[in-house]
């Protein structure tokens, strides 16, 4: 289940950023380059994500699009600490972790174990927008 950890007041004004962004095209999705976005976004973050910045990446969840069920196994490169910013959101975007959907708040802050099954489905009409940051 992802858990809440903190807010960040006005984040849906990310969603300015990602336009400035290379933008890899998948079926249903979209993510961002990890270094320009860790480079653009940082300066405005770090107080909410500690540590030092490994990955960043936004993620845009198209309308009527999804990201495919799938883990993000541990490994040698394993990250021991990921959290997620909801950027945008609607009433029609879902998460699933493990074996529980939840509706993530707009301007939350969230983790969950991604070595965990975890997918995201849009049924909305606008984008779902989230940023996905990696820290030691």
């Amino acid at each position: 289940m992802y858990r809440l950890v903190g807010r960040v007041p006005g984040a849906g004004e990310l969603a300015a950023l990602v336009p400035r962004l290379e933008l890899l095209d998948r079926p249903g999705y979209q993510v961002s380059r990890k270094g320009p976005t860790i480079e653009l976004v940082r300066p405005l973050l770090a107080g909410h994500f500690p540590g030092r910045w490994l990955v960043a990446r936004f993620v845009v969840v198209k309308p009527a699009g999804m990201i495919p069920l799938h883990t993000d196994p541990r490994g040698p490169d394993d990250l021991p600490a990921w959290r997620l910013l909801v950027v945008q959101t609607s009433p029609d975007a879902w998460a699933l972790h493990d074996v529980d959907w939840q509706q993530l708040g707009q301007d939350g802050v969230y983790e969950a174990d991604q070595s965990l099954a975890h997918a995201a489905v849009n049924f909305g009409k606008q984008p779902r927008v989230h940023l996905v940051v990696g820290t030691d």
